[in-house]
């Protein structure tokens, strides 16, 4: 069985040395989105959605871009099975939409189990790459399921070099590994299942919580 619910992150998307400067902004008025705004992006909006049907066609554009040379290299490239699995994931995941300026910008996919969040797949768009935006998100995905007394969980691809070197100046310790991907965790989340705290998550609970950080 092909296993392709790793994490792509490519090299352009790796985030500078630059720090970022955000925060977050009140969402209009029944939107479920959270709005960051970066100062050392000339105060770009960053924003996070549900994803909805009409996204669909969008985030298979930039899934088969970002997966595709990855994919060839390991098992190859079957357009209908890469569909199907495609169409399985954005129906049974949690997948939000990541809108730069209101534009499309990337997405992100989240298993949510009863103690662990699975990260199974964050891309984003060129234009949104380097200007720490992906690490922005995964420190919010990571506090938010920490919060919860959820550990988050991902994978990347071994020969995605730059993805691994990418999570592990934000902190990620390789904790497993396999014959395609090393599986990678956060010490922010390691000790989250033994929190006193535990309560359920909701896909909702990673773009209302931090509408309300300020």
């Amino acid at each position: 069985m092909k296993w392709i619910g790793a994490i792509v992150h490519q090299s352009a998307a790796i985030a500078s040395a630059e720090a970022s400067d955000c925060q977050a902004d009140t969402a209009p008025a029944g939107r479920y989105t959270l709005n960051i705004v970066c100062t050392n992006t000339k105060n770009m909006k960053i924003a996070v959605r549900i994803a909805m049907e009409e996204d669909r066609a969008a985030i298979w554009s930039l899934y088969e871009s970002a997966m595709k040379r990855h994919i060839e290299s390991i098992w190859g490239w079957d357009q209908a099975w890469q569909i199907a699995y495609f169409e399985q994931a954005f129906s049974a995941s949690s997948t939000f939409v990541v809108e730069i300026d209101a534009q499309f910008g990337g997405y992100l996919q989240l298993d949510l189990g009863e103690r662990e969040v699975y990260l199974s797949m964050i891309i984003l768009t060129p234009v949104a790459r380097s200007r720490r935006i992906g690490a922005k998100l995964l420190a919010q995905l990571n506090t938010v399921s920490q919060q919860a007394g959820h550990t988050l969980r991902l994978r990347v691809f071994r020969i995605n070099v730059a993805a691994r070197r990418f999570y592990e100046r934000e902190g990620w310790r390789v904790n497993g590994e396999d014959d395609v991907a090393f599986s990678m965790t956060h010490p922010l989340g390691e000790d989250a299942g033994y929190t006193t705290n535990w309560r359920d998550l909701r896909p909702f609970d990673f773009v209302t919580a931090v509408n309300g950080d300020d």
